[in-house]
């Protein structure tokens, strides 16, 4: 199914002109206008990673989620870490970790992609880490994306750990440049 970003049209002024006896015409001045979009969401809200053992090493149970992109107004050139996560504070003793999957156009055949910016499980921190990049081969100079980003999500202790429940704000990011 293909979507479409929609078009905003004003119109600016009419103008009537008498030609001659009984002749008009009608001058319009018609400006189309494409407000821009940058947009990342997903459907699935807040999720919780749980626990089966207490000793370091242990891996929590993943959580796959998907994006859904969209923007009009990339930057033509590659952008290296298009969408990038960070957290707002670690956990304690938890490493927050991505595996990105695949990106799925949902747009037109000649829109940009996306492609995951390291291989295999990434360890998110609170500084900005990189997702998945715009560029190469078909994305090199498109500006527009539609599209979904599959990315599973799990925890890993790095200590041994005693029971409890903690909470942090993770946020994704997608960006134009």
């Amino acid at each position: 199914m293909k979507r479409a970003i929609r078009h905003t049209v004003l119109l600016l002024c009419v103008v009537g002109i008498q030609l001659g006896w009984g002749l008009w015409a009608w001058a319009l001045i018609c400006t189309v206008h494409a407000p821009p979009v940058l947009s990342i969401s997903d459907t699935t809200g807040p999720f919780t990673l749980t626990f089966t053992g207490f000793v370091n090493g242990t891996e929590s149970n993943t959580q796959v989620v998907t994006y859904t992109i969209q923007a009009n107004k990339m930057d033509k050139k590659d952008v290296a870490g298009a969408v990038s996560a960070q957290l707002a504070t670690a956990f304690t003793n938890i490493d927050l970790k991505v595996d990105v999957g695949s990106y799925t156009n949902l747009g037109e055949s000649n829109f940009a992609t996306l492609s995951e910016a390291a291989t295999g499980e990434i360890t998110i921190g609170t500084s900005t880490t990189d997702l998945a990049d715009k560029g190469g081969g078909q994305a090199q100079g498109r500006t527009c994306l539609d599209g979904t980003l599959e990315v599973t999500w799990k925890g890993t202790l790095t200590t041994d750990h005693g029971a409890g429940s903690e909470s942090q704000t993770l946020t994704v990011t997608l960006k134009e440049t």
